[in-house]
């Protein structure tokens, strides 16, 4: 039963990932993401139930309520940030998001997440301004 159960939440973290990618556009896209791919997750497993296999995750996000949520539940061990998360905001603003991620993580007793980009450094410059 335990195989199942790890089985079920693995596929069931693949849906949120594989959604999380494919963007929904048009109004209301921010709620229909939280509706249809992380509130059923999150609802329906303990933390303890996640980690196991969220950890091995690094996933992109919309909102920073979305991810909150993600690592709050123990579904992801890394953000991957783009522009769009960094558009508009201030380095500080952004240290402040990163931080508060991280802040989650201690509270449940997990390892740091993984912060990822792509960010080359040469002409392509995706975090250009504010980094």
């Amino acid at each position: 039963m335990n195989g199942l159960r790890r089985t079920l939440l693995f596929l069931s973290l693949m849906s949120v990932s594989v959604g999380l990618s494919v963007l929904l556009l048009g109004k209301g896209a921010k709620e229909a993401r939280q509706e249809r791919f992380i509130n059923p997750i999150v609802e329906q497993a303990r933390v303890n139930d996640l980690w196991p296999i969220g950890q091995h995750f690094i996933v992109g996000y919309h909102e920073y309520e979305e991810i909150a949520t993600l690592v709050d539940a123990g579904a992801v061990g890394g953000v991957f940030v783009s522009q769009r998360n960094v558009a508009g905001k201030t380095k500080e603003q952004i240290k402040e998001e990163i931080d508060l991620l991280q802040s989650i993580q201690v509270k449940h007793n997990r390892p740091p997440l993984f912060i990822a980009t792509d960010q080359e450094g040469g002409i392509v410059s995706r975090l250009s301004p504010p980094l």
